[in-house]
């Protein structure tokens, strides 16, 4: 399929003029920290040819820990908490804004998925009609039509390596494998927890005990 060039709305322009020129206040704190010295990550008594990655980052592997709600930690991850920091500080900002409209919306939206309360006492009334059409599927075709009517293309475009969606299948929009001069679209399996099909299917003692404990985890969830 062609993927066809859009025009943001102008209203979509204000907005992100609006988040752009509020995210000054915000940068400096992190533009003035001063870089660490180039030769401080690194573990110069280890020899280049014998463990380059060691020689280039083991003065930072051995400085760093990883904290304990992390599996890994890194400069991307690094970057990854300060961007959130900084646009959770412009969503406060619009929450906080006196004008109304566009930017009013953004903050009044966030502040509106923060409402526990409000979020607990509805219960699961705003996913009713979700469960209804799901008692409702009694064969292929009404579960084709089911799941169609709430496929998105809620994979990442812009990054084609993140292939992971929360529903049972996902869509992505890109550049075609075979034809990069057209945009294609993808569909993909969501859903799954465990790495592979041998997770599920294998009948080795280890695959049965990560069953039996992925079991007890989602129970647990």
């Amino acid at each position: 399929m062609l993927f066809h060039r859009f025009v943001l709305p102008r209203r979509a322009l204000r907005l992100a003029a609006f988040l752009c020129a509020i995210a000054a206040p915000v940068a400096p704190a992190f533009a003035n920290d001063a870089p660490s010295p180039p030769l401080a990550g690194m573990d110069l008594k280890a020899r280049p040819g014998d463990d380059f990655y060691r020689y280039v980052n083991g003065g930072w592997m051995d400085s760093t820990q990883i904290p304990a709600d992390r599996s890994h930690w890194g400069v991307g991850s690094e970057t990854a908490e300060r961007v959130d920091r900084q646009v959770a500080e412009l969503i406060r900002q619009a929450a906080e804004s006196p004008a109304d409209g566009d930017i009013k919306r953004v903050g009044d939206f966030y502040q509106a998925y923060l409402d526990e309360a409000v979020i607990e006492a509805k219960g699961l009334a705003p996913v009713r009609d979700t469960f209804v059409q799901i008692d409702a599927i009694r064969d292929r075709r009404t579960l084709s039509r089911v799941l169609g009517s709430r496929l998105r293309a809620d994979v990442d475009p812009l990054n084609n390596s993140v292939f992971h969606t929360p529903n049972p299948i996902g869509l992505w929009v890109a550049q075609g494998l075979h034809d990069p001069s057209r945009y294609t679209a993808y569909l993909l399996q969501g859903g799954l927890g465990m790495p592979e099909r041998e997770y599920y299917l294998g009948e080795s003692p280890r695959m049965q005990e990560v069953r039996a404990k992925y079991r007890q985890y989602v129970a647990t969830l």
